[in-house]
């Protein structure tokens, strides 16, 4: 299978991807179009409307083909092997051009993708094109039902393209000019946005008109975008129309603010202004020096250096909060991954005023003397703030604009310093994320009570972990995914609903995965446990509101492959080094069951290795809960029998305990897998499904005869120790065990 793409000759197998890849990055056998078919999907829906592309716009030179070509097919950015992958055509496109129709459509989701929320582009888009289409009545209602597809292909197209993210780089920094405010465009101003394109496009008989009035601050932005993008046809201006009377051959959009409705009190006008900033979400959070999200709040420079400092308090209070990853018991087939939260610092929370402590036990997952101190702080400056009993307190926030934004950095601090510890950052483009919440925002307080109150709960004292997690919380991965949606994603509202156990992650503004989906766990920092990637969306299956599901593990297992004695080898003279092994991991939709959900497909070398399930990869965290077992000091256990990586297409070496041949004093196997992170996730998951256990041993390497300073080893790279108690017995045998390492 291969899907060619004109410029040079190059096509998706020249860049390194197997017809598996192709097939998900065409969401083949998926109600989807990405960048690979957005351009083919375009034209087939102008088919069936019966027009043409270039009489479907009434306004001509909108779109300048052969210059958006040479500027944006040049260089594209694609996910692969779990990485960005970076391709440059060295000044000349390594893709075919697109049509008129789909380069604007593609200008401007990108566009709109940098400005509104997902809800918003669908209303808007869906507003335009019913004008654009308004001739076509019969046609109209099959529009609508592809149209959400169409969307998530031109915005697949822009991000591949980068033209999205130049959007959102010209976006942030129109705040310098004090044209907008942080966050989105408000879903109140998308009727101004769709009458904005429609006289772009020179629809409902405007192809005459060459000036655009507006009021809208945020919709001469937008305008401002599209000419930086690539509508170069637009002119900006804030001027007066005489000045302007030169410009008769170019479409002018002239901002009014004069025209806005005066008149009002100036308490009428405070609080029209603060309701205005309240409809705002979607900010961006710098992660370099993620305080400044909330230096940017209206008020006065004093006001928001001491909002700066708060949030570095929060920061500073989540950073007594130890993370570490656990797997309760199988619950329905599959073990469910939690979080112990435990904070050295609880246990000196001692009597404390009501309200304080309502918000702190409200809004935090374990009380600290450091939270109270500092909500106490907060409430003392404003002593009409107190209890009355219920929720009272939080509605005397909301009534409290000052004292509530104060509350809300504090609590924003924390969290984005307590999630911090879960994320990789290390894939994205530009490092930054995208909160839901907005200025003055009593919802987000109600969201994170709501959070912990669903997902966030006391240690039980009949679990094993309690006698030594006994002061510490549980936190489900299903919530953190919730928190992580609200804070670093800018998911919406019925994403954050919609989430549920099978849940790996979320598309919003930009995505988070769980490792697992990348194939690769981090088997040093198991809390690091999610990923974010501002890649395109369409290349990671989910279902149509962005919500990333896990497959379904097929229950089939391989057979046990016996080593024969050629293996045998010296422990310390084993070559572990695999310098360059093509190990590969690769995200598909789950083709057997449900093609919204997702599989990684591990190869080597390009050859299918393996189809595993997310959920299945997580199990690698699971370690006994029984005495760690001891190698036995005997002379064969200076000897391993060596794996080679080329076995692992067909089948995983291992011992058939089933077998009468099976001698228990037999050697270990010894997989080498030195720097080959995919190779070990899947590893240990194959072993743990077929009844290992992985385990951490007290100074291994004198037991089974390793010189650490001969193999180099170091600890960025222990191995792993898998063993099988399958026959019952006082002594674990040598040949139970497998080593990765």
């Amino acid at each position: 299978m291969s899907l060619s793409f004109a410029a040079n000759s190059l096509t998706l197998v020249n860049w390194g991807f197997s017809a598996g890849d192709i097939a998900t990055l065409a969401g083949a056998g998926r109600a989807a179009v990405t960048w690979v078919t957005n351009n083919f999907k375009d034209r087939g829906l102008l088919e069936f409307m019966k027009v043409d592309a270039e009489d479907l716009i009434p306004r001509k030179g909108i779109i300048d083909l052969v210059a958006l070509h040479s500027r944006w097919d040049v260089r594209m950015t694609l996910l692969q092997n779990g990485e960005r992958l970076v391709i440059e055509g060295h000044s000349r496109p390594v893709v075919e051009n697109m049509n008129t129709f789909s380069w604007l459509m593609t200008i401007v989701t990108g566009a709109m993708d940098a400005t509104l929320q997902m809800n918003s582009i669908k209303q808007a888009m869906s507003s335009f094109l019913t004008a654009l289409f308004e001739e076509h009545v019969d046609e109209l209602d099959y529009l609508q039902r592809e149209l959400p597809h169409h969307i998530q292909g031109w915005i697949s197209a822009a991000v591949v393209r980068n033209i999205r993210s130049k959007a959102r780089t010209i976006w942030h920094g129109l705040l310098d000019r004090k044209l907008t405010l942080p966050g989105d465009i408000p879903k109140e101003d998308v009727p101004e946005i769709v009458r904005f394109l429609i006289w772009l496009v020179g629809a409902k008989k405007q192809k005459e008109c060459k000036r655009f009035e507006t009021a809208s601050s945020d919709v001469f932005a937008f305008a401002i975008i599209l000419k930086s993008i690539g509508l170069d046809v637009i002119d900006t201006i804030e001027e007066t129309k005489d000045e302007v009377d030169c410009m008769e051959s170019r479409l002018v959009v002239i901002f009014t603010p004069g025209a806005i409705a005066t008149g009002s009190t100036v308490d009428e006008e405070a609080q029209r202004v603060l309701s205005h900033q309240r409809k705002r979400s979607g900010m961006r959070i710098p992660l370099q020096c993620m305080e400044e999200c909330v230096s940017i709040w209206p008020g006065t420079a004093d006001q928001n250096n001491q909002r700066r400092l708060l949030f570095k308090d929060g920061l500073a209070a989540s950073k007594t909060l130890s993370i570490t990853a656990y797997q309760d018991s199988r619950i329905e087939g599959r073990p469910t991954t939690m979080y112990i939260l435990l904070d050295e610092t609880h246990p000196g929370v001692g009597r404390t005023d009501s309200a304080v402590y309502r918000i702190v036990s409200g809004c935090f997952p374990i009380p600290t003397p450091g939270l109270i101190e500092a909500i106490s702080e907060i409430l003392r400056q404003n002593p009409d703030l107190c209890d009355r009993g219920g929720s009272g307190i939080f509605r005397q926030l909301e009534q409290n604009p000052e004292s509530l934004s104060k509350v809300q950095v504090f609590v924003l601090g924390y969290y984005y310093g307590m999630l911090r510890k879960f994320l990789d950052d290390s894939k994205l483009s530009t490092p930054e994320a995208y909160g839901s919440w907005k200025w003055f925002d009593t919802r987000l307080l109600s969201w994170l009570r709501m959070v912990l109150s669903d997902h966030c709960s006391t240690i039980k004292h009949s679990t094993s972990i309690t006698t030594i997690h006994s002061k510490g919380k549980l936190f489900m991965q299903e919530g953190i995914l919730k928190l992580l949606g609200l804070l670093f994603v800018g998911a919406e509202e019925d994403q954050l609903t919609g989430l549920e156990k099978s849940t790996i992650g979320i598309h919003g503004k930009i995505s988070v995965v769980t490792n697992s989906l990348l194939g690769s766990i981090n088997f040093n920092d198991s809390a690091t446990h999610f990923c974010l990637l501002d890649t395109d969306p369409t290349t990671i299956p989910s279902n149509a509101r962005g919500i990333i599901s896990s497959g379904v593990q097929d229950s089939s297992i391989r057979k046990p492959l016996m080593l024969s004695d050629d293996c045998l080898q010296d422990i310390d003279k084993v070559d572990r080094k695999r310098i360059g092994e093509n190990f590969t991991s690769h995200i598909e939709p789950d083709w057997e069951n449900d093609v919204q959900q997702c599989q990684v497909v591990f190869r080597y070398k390009g050859r299918l290795v393996s189809r595993v399930a997310p959920i299945t990869l997580e199990e690698v965290w699971t370690t006994t809960t029984k005495e760690c077992p001891r190698m036995p000091q005997e002379p064969a256990s200076a000897k391993v029998y060596v794996a080679k990586m080329e076995t692992l297409v067909n089948n995983c070496p291992q011992p058939n305990f089933g077998s009468v041949e099976f001698d228990p004093n037999q050697p270990s196997i010894l997989i080498p897998t030195q720097n080959l992170t995919k190779a070990r996730t899947f590893l240990s998951a194959h072993y743990c499904r077929t009844g290992y256990f992985r385990v951490k041993l007290v100074d291994p390497w004198p037991e089974i005869g390793w010189d650490p300073k001969r193999s180099g080893q170091d600890d960025s790279d222990l191995p792993i120790i898998l063993y099988s108690d399958y026959i019952l017995n006082d002594v674990l045998r040598t040949g139970k065990f497998i080593i990765l390492a």
